[in-house]
């Protein structure tokens, strides 16, 4: 397994300050770090939310007792943990995001001027063993991989570098808009919870409250607290996008959203992905077995990016930049081995292409805020036969 990364990050069109901080740091030979944090608070607040939540996520793994200890059995966290058989990496992020929002919220506290700053963090830790993903606030991860439909018809002989990519996003935005969406889509559904005094809503009766205005979103009464609103020239269609629901460093303690992706196995990977932030989660079934396709791709990136750009024109351009500048780095007669050490320069010079011409494309399109890409790409050694 090769791990290469490449980053970029941009003021943006507006903005006096870039409050984004962006990390990746290998904890070891077999581990790695990836960060974006989206600061918020004014002047200097945001930017220090962010570099100190990314600082002590990074400092929290490479401290040796966090990497190779395990709680006591019979200690009292681990006897009242309700992610007693989640992997020991699970356990970690979550507690390293944690720390992350208490070293935050304390030094606001502490200090006059940082009262009220807070950071969205989104940060993924890659071993050869799983991916694990954790997610506060609207930075986003994706995974870029083949489209489902032709990955069904993927083989042996398959050409991976001629297929069709797609982005999947992986992480769930905490702010006003996702929420108001999500509960959109249950209303549609016809999953109705319970508001004040209606309980059901099934059939006529259902149809007959939502004509009256009966049901309701306990949203629209929600009340929008002024330190999770991040600063918007994009008016006025951000307005709720820009109402965070979930952040680090507001309140003593967060909500961590955690999803596994899976080891590195012949299944496809987006049918290895799975929310492991609630416990007892529900896998998702197994597939038929298929190839994996010579690499897989990550991207992590700030709100300033994903605000300017659909997810369609981010895909077209690592189309481009990353699935044909790999074809043409693989012999023609086996392109879907892995590509050999000697390829490495050109590889990440491909990262480096395309998180260029994301951010200048979110610049021309408008570059509202400040704008950060992380592209991550993990390339498989092939197996030696003996």
């Amino acid at each position: 397994m090769e791990v290469l990364w490449a980053a970029e990050s941009h003021i943006g069109n507006y903005r006096d300050e870039n409050q984004d901080v962006v990390c990746g740091v290998a904890l070891d030979s077999d581990q790695h770090l990836f960060a974006v944090a989206d600061g918020m608070g004014g002047h200097f607040g945001g930017t220090e939310a962010a570099r100190l939540a990314t600082d002590t996520l990074v400092n929290f793994f490479k401290k040796k007792e966090h990497l190779n200890s395990r709680e006591h059995p019979n200690s009292k966290e681990h006897l009242n943990s309700k992610e007693l058989s989640k992997p020991k990496e699970t356990d970690e992020l979550r507690k390293a995001m944690k720390e992350a929002n208490r070293a935050v919220f304390e030094t606001g506290q502490k200090t006059r001027a940082l009262n009220g700053m807070g950071t969205t963090i989104c940060s993924l830790l890659v071993s050869p063993q799983q991916i694990f993903v954790a997610n506060v606030g609207d930075s986003r991860l994706y995974e870029f991989l083949p489209n489902l439909q032709t990955q069904e018809k993927a083989d042996a002989k398959t050409d991976f570098t001629k297929l069709e990519y797609e982005l999947s996003q992986i992480t769930c935005d905490h702010n006003l808009a996702a929420e108001y969406e999500k509960a959109d889509a249950t209303r549609k559904a016809g999953k109705v919870r319970k508001v004040g005094k209606v309980k059901k809503a099934d059939g006529k009766n259902k149809k007959r409250n939502i004509r009256k205005g009966k049901i309701k979103s306990k949203l629209g009464r929600a009340k929008i607290n002024p330190r999770l609103a991040k600063q918007s020239t994009n008016q006025p269609t951000s307005q709720l996008a820009n109402q965070l629901t979930r952040a680090v460093g507001i309140h003593k303690e967060v909500e961590v959203d955690i999803f596994e992706l899976g080891k590195f196995n012949p299944e496809h990977p987006q049918n290895a992905q799975q929310d492991i932030s609630k416990p007892n989660p529900t896998p998702k079934p197994n597939p038929t077995p298929k190839p994996n396709p010579p690499a897989r791709y990550f991207l992590i990136c700030s709100d300033g990016l994903t605000g300017e750009l659909t997810d369609k024109e981010i895909s077209e351009i690592l189309q481009e930049e990353l699935v044909k500048q790999t074809d043409e780095m693989l012999p023609e007669q086996s392109s879907n081995e892995s590509i050999t050490k000697e390829h490495k320069p050109q590889k990440e010079q491909a990262l480096k292409n395309a998180c260029q011409q994301l951010v200048q494309a979110a610049l021309a399109t408008g570059g509202r805020d400040n704008i950060s890409v992380l592209l991550v790409s993990i390339f498989f050694q092939p197996e030696v036969s003996k």
